[in-house]
């Protein structure tokens, strides 16, 4: 009767153990990824006022642009000739029936800001895409206006326009 007690124990251990011992694992791996492209986006909105003109004696005001492009993206900025472009050199400024001319310049105060192909009154001038690299941050450039004197817009006109953006990368 042990013999068969200590039998039946070990072919039951050596089940329990054949069991277990013939467990197996098998692993895989999988790589995890992205791919940075290079993108732009403009800050907005920017207001440019004169506020309260009478037209007899020009009016300055001045704003900024906030562009932010991933780290290592050139760019340019563009502004386009305003919702108002008529003929004439100008941007127009306009109410109703009336309208006047007005400057956006670039940093400088000195160099108008525009949008002509090749991107030469682009900010700043020449290339297409440099030399501002982006830093992954909003970057800041000043936009500075004249509105000359004018005459013929009577009082109680309100004037306005609206400038495209455009950042070329």
């Amino acid at each position: 009767m042990k013999k068969i007690v200590l039998i039946a124990a070990v072919l039951a251990l050596s089940v329990f153990i054949a069991s277990t011992s013939g467990a197996s694992t098998v692993t895989g791996s999988f790589q995890v990824s992205a791919n940075v492209v290079s993108t732009c986006q403009v800050q907005s909105p920017m207001m440019m006022n004169f506020g309260s003109v009478t037209g007899l004696q020009s009016a300055t005001t001045s704003g900024t642009i906030s562009v932010n492009c991933v780290q290592g993206t050139n760019y340019n900025v563009a502004l386009d000739a305003g919702l108002n472009y008529g003929s004439g050199p100008l941007r127009k400024i306009s109410g109703g029936t009336y309208s006047t001319g007005y400057y956006l310049y670039k940093p400088d105060g000195l160099t108008e800001w525009g949008d002509a192909t090749p991107y030469a009154n682009t900010y700043p001038a020449g290339t297409a895409y440099g030399p501002i690299i982006g830093d992954g941050t909003f970057q800041t450039y000043s936009v500075h206006a004249t509105l000359p004197a004018f005459t013929g817009i009577p009082s109680g006109t309100f004037l306005q326009d609206t400038v495209t953006v455009t950042v070329y990368y």
